[in-house]
């Protein structure tokens, strides 16, 4: 009897590169180029502006030899030893424009690739690459960057659009942060509703220890307790200030508004913003006022750094908990907030704060220019295992000290533990 051939199944992605230095969350963490993207039929409907009801985006990571095999044999063909150095150098040129491929894979049982889509809790699906070539980033249409101000819980201005009548519930304020290993998540709360700053993660908090379930993840036994979180405030597009959002439905479900910073062309935005998933709900903005009872508020502005990179385009918060400062800048560090064109941003960089989530993972960068604190102000080093960025430095902790804060640090956290800072 003659068996029947299948035929291979061959899927093409349309993908924005999140980083080139990447580690899997999968196959043992072995290095990776991690990219979002969307299949062909919704690449047309990006490029045509046709997406109001949003796409199906992926996140796919594929071995570092095959994306350089097909996308950069150049690269490939020099010695190994400069492999490492020229991806670094394609780190440094992802910019405001971001840069896209179109990879052809083919499916298959086991292998060293994989993708999943993003909003979910499926498996990865192992993948060969076949080709992976540039493509054209879509030119989204762009609407204005209004200033908004979201009045407390209840009503907002026309900038933005209103969230249903809900009790604002905030009595108590303290201001939060979770050790997620390589990503950045906190927040201010009274245990009924919050408003997050980012929601990340990464190594060794990996996609594939999250969904199984950590041994311990406060993160979530906090939100489960919770009414509602009426504003998650995301500093910028990278997958390690966000994932956490993208894993775990229960903590989605309670977001009512996602607040993305304002870019001069959409194709900056990370994809991933325009999955059916969170669509409805992002609003992107440059300026942004939270009020939180009483003297309380959050105040947030999209920065105008004097040169361009991927993490130069951010949203900086800072929280107001009835007089007492903290500081969550994503990665963007000290001393370009110091060098910062948007007006306000500068003198922010002075301080003093009470606490601080350490710009961009605590590295050499963050450890200059540091602002003042108040007494027992507390600096937040959130840093994991990755071992390309190595963070936190050493000299970034060391001189967080001199400067009078508290630092709290434990890069080798495998749990997802909480820290109050206020």
């Amino acid at each position: 009897m003659n068996q029947i051939q299948v035929e291979p199944e061959e899927r093409t992605f349309y993908c924005q590169v999140d980083t080139y230095l990447g580690r899997k969350d999968y196959l043992r963490g072995g290095r990776c180029v991690r990219l979002v993207g969307v299949e062909k039929a919704d690449y047309v409907r990006l490029t045509q502006n046709e997406y109001k009801e949003g796409v199906r985006t992926f996140v796919i990571d594929i071995e570092v030899p095959s994306f350089l095999k097909r996308a950069h044999s150049k690269i490939w063909k020099q010695e190994n030893r400069f492999h490492a150095k020229l991806m670094a150098l394609l780190e440094l040129k992802l910019n405001e424009e971001s840069v896209w491929y179109e990879v052809n894979v083919e499916v298959v049982e086991a292998g060293y690739s994989y993708f999943y889509s993003t909003f979910s809790a499926l498996p990865p699906t192992f993948f060969a690459a076949k080709t992976v070539k540039p493509a054209r980033a879509p030119q989204l249409s762009v609407s204005p960057a209004p200033a908004q101000k979201l009045m407390g819980f209840m009503k907002a201005t026309e900038a933005v659009r209103p969230l249903k009548a809900i009790d604002p519930g905030f009595g108590v304020l303290s201001f939060t942060a979770f050790h997620v290993g390589q990503g950045m998540c906190s927040m201010v709360h009274d245990k009924r509703h919050g408003v997050m700053f980012d929601a990340g993660a990464g190594k060794p908090v990996t996609r594939e220890r999250y969904l199984a379930g950590l041994k311990k993840n406060e993160l979530q036994s906090l939100v489960n307790d919770f009414k509602s979180i009426p504003y998650f405030v995301l500093s910028h597009f990278d997958n390690d200030h966000w994932n956490i959002l993208a894993w775990d439905r229960s903590l989605r479900d309670k977001v009512r508004r996602i607040i993305v910073p304002k870019v001069k062309n959409r194709s900056a935005r990370s994809v991933a913003f325009f999955d059916v998933e969170v669509k409805k709900k992002v609003d992107e903005t440059a300026f942004v006022t939270i009020p939180l009872g009483g003297t309380s508020s959050v105040e947030g502005r999209r920065t105008q750094p004097s040169a361009s990179d991927n993490n130069g385009h951010c949203l900086i918060s800072v929280i107001d908990i009835d007089g007492r400062l903290a500081l969550a800048a994503g990665d963007y560090v000290y001393s370009r907030m110091k060098t910062d064109t948007e007006p306000s941003i500068g003198p922010w960089a002075a301080g003093p704060y009470a606490a601080v989530i350490v710009p961009h993972h605590g590295d050499e960068a963050s450890a200059k220019q540091i602002p003042d604190c108040t007494a027992n102000g507390k600096a937040f080093f959130s840093a994991g295992t990755h071992d390309t960025w190595d963070h936190p430095s050493g000299v970034s902790i060391d001189n967080h000290k001199k400067k009078g804060f508290q630092t709290i640090e434990n890069h080798t956290e495998e749990n997802i533990i909480r820290k109050i800072l206020i």
